[in-house]
């Protein structure tokens, strides 16, 4: 896209990709997430008291609440089509990956585990979704089909491996990691 929406602080900025205009929206947020089509942005804030996860137009206008709960809920991403947010959330009294409805119907638990599953990115062809989690131990790099089935661990080693992100065709995955003792940016 021509934009960037970023957090600095606990405020959401919109910037042009080359740097140019940068434009404080106003809002109190972070872990912005344009939707696929441009038109919105969802964040998390904790205007509340607890995180919870907005989505407003692109001019910070338009904010609604779509997971009003006790809950700790954050790092919205939408699918690819726009259709869901995958978020992270302590709701269950474990963080867990869930995914909802772009309206904030439906949220649905997709770790169901003990432990942690944090940091979802959804595939680009929107099938799977890779996350962090601690259920092998140390911090490490899950996958799982978009309906929560058939997780399969993609790190394994003694360093902190976390905040996935795929590359836009699909065949590569960065992650950082602190493999050999110094944090950085991996791919696998």
């Amino acid at each position: 896209g021509s934009k960037i929406v970023y957090s600095h602080g606990e405020t959401l900025w919109v910037v042009n990709a080359d740097g140019t205009n940068e434009t404080a929206l106003g809002v109190n947020g972070r872990y912005p997430a344009w939707s696929p089509d441009g038109k919105m942005i969802a964040f998390q804030s904790f205007r509340d008291g607890n995180g919870e996860i907005y989505v407003m137009d692109t001019s910070g206008f338009g904010q609604r609440n779509l997971t009003s709960n006790i809950a700790t809920d954050g790092r919205p991403v939408w699918s690819p089509d726009g259709a869901l947010i995958a978020f992270e959330s302590d709701r269950d009294g474990n963080d867990g990956v869930y995914v909802m409805n772009a309206d904030g119907t439906e949220p649905v638990n997709l770790s169901n585990r003990l432990g942690r599953d944090f940091n979802p990115a959804w595939s680009p062809d929107g099938a799977s979704i890779v996350f962090t989690t601690s259920r092998y131990g140390a911090l490490e790099l899950a996958i799982m089909d978009a309906d929560g089935s058939n997780v399969r661990q993609l790190t394994d080693n003694d360093a902190v491996s976390f905040r996935p992100a795929w590359s836009p065709d699909g065949l590569t995955i960065a992650f950082e990691s602190s493999v050999g003792g110094e944090f950085g940016i991996y791919f696998i």
